[in-house]
């Protein structure tokens, strides 16, 4: 399967001929640069999977940048 990274305006997009291979670049790139992750079928359709590489890194919305920090929530009391 074939992937292609979408970056921040003004870089261009990177294809990835595997998952090994995306996952390896997730984890040596600074999460703000990415903007989606999308994969590409052999029919050249291709479909966001921005939701399942979150926690490698990139951010869920286009224009989101980082606070800085993560943020915990507590549990909503009953």
């Amino acid at each position: 399967m074939r992937y292609r990274v979408e970056r921040w305006e003004g870089q261009r997009c990177l294809i990835m001929n595997s998952r090994a291979e995306l996952l390896e670049y997730l984890k040596h790139t600074p999460p703000e640069t990415i903007t989606d992750i999308r994969k590409i079928y052999k029919n050249g359709i291709t479909d966001s999977v921005m939701e399942t590489y979150f926690p490698y890194g990139g951010y869920r919305n286009k224009g989101e940048r980082p606070a800085g920090h993560l943020v915990s929530v507590p549990p909503n009391p009953k």
